[in-house]
């Protein structure tokens, strides 16, 4: 299961640095971004910084806790992998957010984060 925080650690931090091209474009030629249907830049530069956190917090989690409980690995993926992907829709519609379906997923995302942090702090401080 490391072998997957790993790889997803990775993939977020690829996936941040590929995301800045679209922040400078933003910053460079803002007209170019609503030609391909952003309507909301900042949605990037959110899904950017929380790629990066969630990739060194991956990353710290696998190598710090190597015989982490698959259940805590499994909810850590899952929460750390939508939680940023959450604002991509974002962009292209803003408003999205107010749907029920993005709520769910949204709060299914923030609960399976939780369970992940707080079932790892559990297991290393009781049941390690």
């Amino acid at each position: 299961m490391v072998q997957w925080l790993l790889g997803a650690g990775v993939l977020q931090l690829a996936s941040a640095a590929s995301l800045g091209w679209l922040i400078a474009l933003d910053r460079a030629d803002p007209a170019k971004l609503k030609m391909i249907g952003i309507k909301v830049p900042r949605r990037l530069l959110q899904l950017h910084l929380d790629q990066v956190m969630m990739g060194v917090i991956l990353l710290a989690v696998a190598t710090a806790f190597p015989d982490i409980p698959d259940w805590t690995a499994i909810a850590l993926l899952i929460g750390t992998t939508l939680n940023p992907l959450l604002f991509l829709p974002l962009a292209f519609a803003p408003k999205l957010d107010e749907a029920l379906g993005y709520r769910v997923i949204s709060v299914g995302s923030f609960v399976a984060s939780t369970i992940g942090f707080v079932g790892l702090a559990i297991w290393f401080l009781f049941l390690r």
